[in-house]
């Protein structure tokens, strides 16, 4: 749940396995951004694991290269809305390497983009 002026700003979102680009949208839709709109941050800090996508042999999300950007996208919007942009991804997870290349690789583009 989270503590101090954190408290209840702690989200768990659990989604079932094969879920995919559309649930993963619809939660950072209902329940992510949200948060972050009460919270008001001063930065986002993103825990960016790409292990949910669908060619990770380890897990069994379905979420598409293209889903990934979209929902760093979302977080963009979001980041430039809440807090002047400031917004940091550290990765971790993703073990398809081709999947985990091509999703570092567009967020590379898109946090590159002024």
């Amino acid at each position: 749940m989270g503590e101090g002026r954190g408290r209840g700003f702690t989200v768990n979102i659990p989604l079932p396995a094969g879920t995919g680009d559309v649930g993963y949208e619809l939660a950072y839709a209902t329940e992510v951004v949200p948060a972050l709109q009460d919270f008001r941050p001063d930065a986002i800090l993103v825990s960016a694991g790409f292990d949910a996508h669908a060619a990770d042999p380890l897990a069994s999300m379905k979420v598409t290269t293209p889903g990934f950007v979209n929902l760093m996208s979302i977080l963009d919007d979001a980041a430039r809305q809440l807090c002047g942009r400031r917004i940091a991804l550290v990765t971790e997870g993703g073990y398809d390497l081709a999947a985990l290349r091509a999703c570092l690789d567009e967020a590379v583009q898109l946090f590159s983009r002024g």
